[in-house]
């Protein structure tokens, strides 16, 4: 018992040391002051659409109002099938600035995402880019201005954030409560000067620096990994910067079914084994002593004498993990519901734990 009791003290110290390092990251990160008062830099904005006409047209309407004035959008059509196409083609003889990228086939040497990206960005007429969804749109009409605030020599990548819409049931909080727990992860270590991932539905980085590393040749038939894995592969301390802000904040659709979200899960938990040796290292040091702690401080509940010390032990790190999720919120202005953090962080690590090993193992992730 004293060999458990020693785990669960190490892994409680691992996760204590990373929530405050967390904290203290996102709460004295600071943006530069009356960037919206600075002169706008040519911007391309790129976006990715098979069969989202629906999706598409709201997003368009939100780009069409924000406050930039020097950028175009790349839309590129990805064997759409829905209208997509004539909707882009009408709206094209409207909007100067919109350009029109049709795909009515693809390679099977490359994944279909990954290939629409590529030729997105090299119909780009300027070098910094912001990639977003069709299922997404920005919260304020200050993203593109928020998000390029940070674009400045030497930076290569600018990583967003992106979070889900509210709706009511279990699910849409298990799925808030994940990508609140990513956003720190990645947030904190790339504040860290560790970069290691970022979201395609808010990601910007350079057409130059994209066609100088030959762009996703390097992982061509890997489903996913657009934005995780090129960020991974090339972001750097020196060149890498997150934006932190409320209106830096792009909003997406959550899977609504539980069945949806394991599918999409798998897709993304399967490009992790790609990742570079010390992010995987520094990321299954994080999730196997959250895994640890729990089954450590469980066990020892039922079967220790010292049950004052665990329980004060484990009192000590929920109260700390709930101040990263708080932090965060606050600097993104979204709504999250700490009371829930105890159960969704239990639940979090069963998750990740059991789709992890599923996912690293299979052969068959599908670009669905």
């Amino acid at each position: 018992m004293e060999v458990v009791f020693i785990i669960f003290l190490s892994a409680a110290a691992i996760q204590l040391s990373f929530n405050i390092l967390s904290v203290v990251k996102l709460r004295f990160f600071r943006m530069k002051e009356h960037y919206l008062d600075i002169e706008d830099k040519p911007l391309s904005v790129i976006i990715c659409a098979h069969n989202e006409i629906d999706n598409l047209t709201k997003l368009l309407e939100k780009l069409s109002v924000q406050a930039y004035t020097e950028y175009e959008l790349v839309v590129v059509d990805d064997r759409s099938q829905d209208g997509t196409y004539d909707y882009l083609l009408k709206l094209q003889k409207e909007w100067k600035n919109l350009k029109l990228v049709r795909i009515e086939w693809t390679p099977k040497h490359i994944n279909e995402k990954k290939y629409a990206i590529s030729l997105g960005v090299r119909a780009a007429t300027h070098d910094q880019l912001l990639l977003t969804d069709a299922d997404c749109e920005p919260r304020s009409i200050y993203w593109m201005k928020t998000m390029m605030n940070q674009f400045t020599d030497p930076i290569d990548f600018v990583l967003g954030f992106s979070y889900y819409r509210e709706y009511p049931g279990f699910l849409n909080l298990f799925i808030r409560h994940e990508t609140l727990q990513t956003a720190i992860l990645y947030l904190t270590l790339a504040l860290s000067g560790l970069p290691y991932m970022g979201v395609g539905r808010n990601l910007g980085y350079r057409k130059s620096f994209f066609l100088d590393k030959k762009g996703f040749s390097k992982m061509l038939k890997v489903v996913g990994g657009d934005d995780d894995l090129f960020v991974n592969r090339y972001a750097r301390k020196d060149n890498t910067v997150p934006v932190i802000h409320p209106d830096a904040v792009i909003y997406s659709e959550p899977k609504l079914n539980f069945r949806e979200y394991v599918v999409q899960k798998m897709r993304h938990l399967s490009v992790g084994k790609k990742y570079r040796v010390k992010h995987k290292a520094i990321l299954g040091i994080y999730t196997f002593s959250k895994l640890l702690f729990w089954l450590s401080g469980l066990a020892l509940l039922v079967l220790t004498h010292q049950l004052l010390w665990v329980v004060l032990v484990i009192l000590a790190v929920m109260v700390m993990a709930i101040l990263p999720f708080m932090e965060i919120s606050k600097k993104f202005d979204v709504k999250y519901e700490y009371g829930w953090v105890w159960l969704m962080d239990f639940m979090y690590i069963s998750f990740l734990i059991i789709f992890s090993l599923s996912a690293f193992s299979s052969k068959r992730i599908k670009w669905s």
